[in-house]
């Protein structure tokens, strides 16, 4: 039986993009989400282990205070058991630790203090499960682990739910020292990836059923189409490809920047414990100094990583921007570092009309102009030029100045979060990655130019033209 062309187009293009939505829907829901939860899980559970880690080592080293002689025996055991009465951790600063012994007795728990000193032998749980029991056999067996159970979510004795906790016992004094996590907390991060990661695939499919049903409609370019289509569908694929380097580099990143002045904080706070305990004042000043320097370099780093975030998902309505404007406000704000560093500036031509987020856009000049302004040390006629033209659909400007330029080796880096070139210079290195990721969401590029060391540097980026179609809409 002949099938018809019409119906022979229709299938052509719909079971394919059909097989295709439920394939990535399968690899979505029974691949990627269950990998998400395996992944997060384990991270959370290596954080609670590596936290329950830290406080052993504390009551560790008032143990050794003790042996030594410097504290009584239980003088230490007080001391370390308020610290840890105080450490708080997660999101809402709620998450805590607790000690009990192998009798099992509670030692201490911040939140159900009712309990310190009771036997916990018949304690149970929601379920019937004697914890503390299992705990201590545990601890008896294999030194340290994991234990499920049901316990009150943080101070809200009203609500029950279930947990997972990380226990390792203390053999010189019979504790055992644990903290946990809430599975329905970890639950609920999971569920926010999910609808993310949702929302993107509702968006693909809509995208491949508008493709197919204009594919049905020109059937004479049935072929071109489908060609298109692959094309698309591959550039999706890279693009989240892309995403997802991206999110491991960023996490990476932000690991490794915000822990050193938690490193700086929590060194110099011990320090300062041990001084005042020995009544050791002189140096007292200089620590709380070092502290207060390392807490503002790491709200510093938040914020920007706030305002990084916010790009694209927080949206100003964009807008018809005379860019001349916006560059006489850029430069007035700079006004003082230019005249201080007698920086001549020259705009080449007239800039042009763009449609877009006006308070981005002032971001993404004040960031590339600061940025000139402060690398043109020991230049003796230091100057910047500004300069815009049309390519095609797309308006290019580019901001060139004479400074001391990049090595090559490093222009693929400049856009990387936190990466600064030179060490001393001041900022945090989140710059550039705002510019880049202001100028992506535009769709536009970026790219740095310079010849190398002491060349000068010329940053070119681009913007979508507005199509006059598109103009009289926006009208």
């Amino acid at each position: 039986m002949a099938v018809s062309p019409k119906l022979s187009i229709i299938l052509r293009t719909t079971v394919p993009s059909l097989i295709c939505v439920i394939l990535v829907s399968w690899a979505f829901f029974f691949l990627i989400i269950p990998k998400i939860d395996q992944i997060l899980m384990h991270q959370k559970k290596e954080k609670i282990k590596d936290l329950t880690d830290s406080v052993y080592e504390l009551v560790n080293h008032y143990h050794e205070r003790y042996e030594s002689g410097e504290l009584q025996e239980p003088e230490a055991k007080e001391r370390v058991l308020e610290r840890i009465r105080s450490m708080r951790y997660g999101p809402d600063k709620m998450d805590y630790f607790w000690v009990n012994n192998m009798q099992p007795e509670m030692i201490m728990h911040p939140y159900t203090t009712e309990l310190e000193g009771e036997d916990l032998s018949d304690y149970t749980d929601r379920g019937g499960k004697r914890l503390f029991i299992e705990m201590v056999e545990l601890v008896e067996e294999k030194g340290s682990g994991y234990i499920d159970y049901m316990w009150q979510w943080k101070d809200r004795e009203d609500k029950i739910v279930e947990k997972l906790s990380y226990v390792t016992g203390f053999k010189p004094w019979n504790w055992i020292i644990g903290t946990g996590i809430y599975i329905e907390d970890v639950k609920a991060e999971i569920a926010d990836i999910t609808g993310s990661v949702t929302l993107i695939l509702t968006i693909v499919i809509i995208i491949i059923a508008s493709l197919s049903f204009f594919i049905v409609v020109n059937g004479i370019k049935t072929e071109n189409i489908r060609q298109r289509t692959e094309d698309e569908r591959k550039a999706l694929i890279k693009d989240l490809e892309r995403k997802n380097t991206e999110m491991e580099r960023f996490t990476y990143t932000v690991s490794h920047d915000l822990r050193s002045p938690l490193i700086t904080i929590k060194g110099f706070s011990g320090v300062l414990n041990e001084d005042i305990e020995k009544e050791k004042y002189e140096s007292l000043l200089s620590y709380s100094k070092r502290i207060a320097r390392a807490a503002d370099k790491m709200k510093e780093l938040l914020d920007s990583l706030l305002e990084l975030s916010r790009i694209g998902r927080i949206v100003n309505p964009t807008e018809r921007i005379d860019l001349n404007e916006l560059m006489n406000d850029v430069l007035e704000s700079l006004s003082g570092l230019i005249e201080k560093k007698g920086i001549n500036i020259t705009i080449e031509n007239r800039l042009p009309e763009v449609f877009a987020d006006r308070a981005r856009m002032t971001e993404v000049f004040q960031n590339i102009l600061e940025n000139a302004v402060k690398f043109m040390n020991g230049k003796e006629t230091p100057r910047i030029t500004i300069r815009s033209y049309k390519k095609g659909n797309m308006i290019f400007f580019e901001i060139e100045d004479n400074g001391r330029g990049i090595d090559k080796r490093y222009q693929d880096r400049i856009f990387g979060l936190f990466e600064q070139l030179d060490a001393e210079a001041e900022g945090n290195g989140v710059g550039l990655s705002l510019v880049k990721r202001i100028i992506d969401y535009h769709g536009g590029s970026v790219e740095i130019q310079s010849p190398g060391k002491g060349l000068g540097t010329t940053v070119v980026f681009s913007l979508p033209a507005k199509k006059k179609d598109d103009e009289d809409e926006s009208r």
